[in-house]
């Protein structure tokens, strides 16, 4: 049984929302990176570069759950952040090109004010999260100065930094002062069910609005005849069906888990449930929209790898 005290069930801003817009804009980006060049190697960049963002995105979403923004010095911080992902999604297109090393400053922004924020609920603990999130902008921004395996390399560097950073708050602190790793756990699983699950559910919904967008994109001028309708009417009823699979149920258990989860073991659950598992989905979106917005102008004609991968990919029934 949990013993925490339980605080009121809270709901997501509108600010929240609002930022989670900003980050969906990265992903928008990522599809544009991928349609340009549908190639395995692109594809395994896209979901590099992912795997870095949504890591930042996963730690705000954590933060605003412990420390809301509910006054203006927290507003103007989280909007700040969002000028940091802003910085970033407008570099990603050619992130190894010629941008590299804006992205990397703009994702060392977006890490400054996390950490700064984050200090609201966790004081100097914030420095076992800070250290390596900020060690990771820095392998991105060098990654921007080299080119080929180089670069790669540092990017793989800053996601190893990312994947021990919450080994390190688990135990670090307690190292300093004494705690023990149980209720270092505690304290980092005292997150608010309700405000959590649903976070991250407005998140998927924004997301699916990309592959709405991808649509429209997809047919640009072309004549609306019978059969791009019904192309159309198919990548929507996609789209749908992957709503389907999250939000029928689901979310509404997902909640009753969290909730009776004890708190030192609602950190690894968050990790696991909407971090890890949530990246797999969102890539697959990503993916899916690069794939509508190649196809639906070529319904009729047989498809190559580059196409056809990644709306397979994204299938409920793949």
């Amino acid at each position: 049984m949990n013993s925490a005290v339980e605080e009121p069930d809270r709901r997501v801003t509108t600010l929240e929302l609002f930022f989670d817009l900003v980050f969906v804009f990265t992903l928008t980006q990522l599809t544009v990176l991928l349609a340009g060049d549908l190639s395995f190697a692109t594809a395994a960049r896209v979901a590099l570069i992912f795997l870095v963002l949504f890591w930042m995105y996963g730690a705000y979403a954590y933060l605003t759950n412990q420390v809301p923004p509910d006054r203006p010095s927290r507003r103007l911080g989280l909007m700040l952040g969002m000028g940091g992902f802003m910085v970033c999604a407008l570099a990603v297109p050619r992130v190894f090109d010629d941008t590299g090393v804006v992205f990397g400053l703009g994702f060392l922004l977006v890490v400054v004010v996390h950490t700064a924020l984050y200090t609201r609920s966790h004081g100097r603990d914030s420095i076992w999260y800070g250290v390596p999130n900020a060690l990771a902008g820095v392998s991105v921004t060098v990654a921007g100065l080299l080119d080929g395996l180089a670069a790669d390399g540092l990017w793989v560097l800053a996601l190893a930094l990312q994947f021990v950073t919450p080994y390190i708050a688990e135990r670090g602190p307690g190292r300093a002062d004494g705690r023990t790793p149980e209720a270092l756990r505690a304290q980092l699983g005292s997150l608010n069910p309700a405000h959590f699950v649903e976070r991250h559910g407005l998140l998927l919904i924004v997301a699916f609005g990309e592959s709405v967008i991808a649509i429209g994109i997809g047919i640009g001028d072309l004549p609306l005849t019978a059969g791009l309708f019904g192309g159309a009417f198919l990548a929507l009823a996609l789209a749908t069906a992957l709503w389907w699979t999250y939000f029928v149920r689901d979310e509404e258990r997902a909640e009753e888990v969290f909730r009776a989860t004890p708190a030192a073991a609602r950190f690894r659950l968050a990790m696991n449930a909407y971090y890890y598992a949530f990246l797999p989905m969102l890539l697959g979106i990503a993916f899916l929209a690069a794939g509508v917005k190649k196809t639906l102008g070529h319904l009729t004609e047989h498809l190559h790898t580059g196409p056809a991968l990644p709306s397979r990919a994204a299938s409920p029934s793949s």
